[in-house]
């Protein structure tokens, strides 16, 4: 979402200080602006498609706020009379449906045990098995959500890190996973999503998928066969679909470490993940060759005398610390 829908978005949900409000109302106002907020008033509708279980709306009520809201804006010095009938229009369909919106999440988060929340701290990894069948191998300092019972119309969980999804198949109720911004679905299949520290990584093993990003519209998704990987890592969030090797995107569910080709930066976050360990911050700059190893169920030790026998670096393992020392030339 680019800064000026985010800003509409943020006045229209009546969250903006006075002097975001003030610049809100401008971009409302300029005509260059009419799509950014029919796709608000698209996007609020499609999201806000849902069953309501109580407290139902009260649509004079509704309506009656709006038009006080719109009375009090309008007066501003700094809105264009003649903007009114349609600007207005996309703002009311907005709030309605926002409050639709609000009331659905409300009962969502007070609704006893609604979500689990399951965190796998770095040196372990765990698996489980939710209410639909589904399986979820979860990497090490990752973090998933999900509700204990999904509900009739779709399963949807919420990813930091990294997790291998194995997709129990229920064609009325599509499985979604959220990571970085990034929306994948499914019926029956099973994918990696590696979401680090603003990375997001999409890997198919079967199946098919379908993707979104935060800048794409739903009805332009990106959709991946098995064998194929989305990357949007890239700043600039522009996918890139690749032909990936289960070597190098699932291996470490079966508690294999697997470097093709990485930096030495990258690794150590790798091992950190893996070890539950911190390296410390030192002069790397001679390690400029890039690693390829493989290590199945190895111990940290094992692994960084490989790698310093390559790479030509002595360390001190000390308690959860590592320290590169003795760096040669390359």
């Amino acid at each position: 979402m680019n800064a000026a829908k985010r800003l509409i978005s943020k006045y229209l949900a009546n969250e903006c200080t006075e002097e975001e409000r003030k610049e809100a109302l401008k971009l409302i106002n300029d005509p260059k602006n009419d799509h950014l907020l029919e796709e608000l008033a698209d996007e609020n509708w499609h999201d806000s498609a849902i069953p309501v279980a109580s407290s139902p709306l009260d649509p004079e009520a509704t309506y009656a706020n709006i038009a006080n809201t719109i009375k009090h804006d309008s007066s501003h010095k700094e809105r264009k009379q003649t903007r009114f009938p349609y600007q207005w229009l996309y703002a009311a369909c907005f709030a309605v449906l926002a409050c639709v919106a609000s009331i659905y999440i409300y009962q969502s988060v007070n609704s006893p045990s609604e979500f689990v929340v399951k965190t796998i701290p770095p040196g372990q990894k765990s698996t489980f098995i939710l209410s639909d069948g589904s399986r979820i191998n979860v990497n090490s300092a990752s973090t998933i959500r999900y509700p204990q019972t999904f509900s009739d119309s779709a399963r949807i969980i919420y990813l930091e890190g990294e997790a291998f999804f194995e997709v129990a198949k229920d064609k009325a109720r599509p499985f979604s996973v959220i990571a970085n911004g990034i929306k994948t679905t499914a019926l029956g299949t099973s994918f990696n999503i590696h979401a680090y520290e603003g990375q997001c990584k999409i890997a198919l093993s079967t199946g098919k998928l379908m993707i979104t990003t935060e800048e794409q519209s739903a009805s332009h998704p990106v959709i991946l066969y098995p064998g194929e990987a989305l990357d949007v890592t890239q700043a600039d969030l522009l996918p890139k679909k690749y032909k990936f090797n289960p070597d190098d995107e699932i291996l470490w569910k079966d508690n294999i470490l697997h470097f093709n080709n990485e930096s030495f930066e990258s690794i150590t976050k790798t091992l950190e993940r893996w070890y539950n360990v911190k390296f410390e911050a030192g002069d790397w700059s001679n390690i400029n060759k890039r690693y390829t190893g493989r290590f199945e169920n190895a111990s940290l030790t094992h692994v960084l005398d490989n790698m310093s026998y390559t790479l030509n670096f002595e360390y001190i393992l000390q308690g959860r610390k590592v320290t590169i020392v003795s760096v040669g030339s390359i």
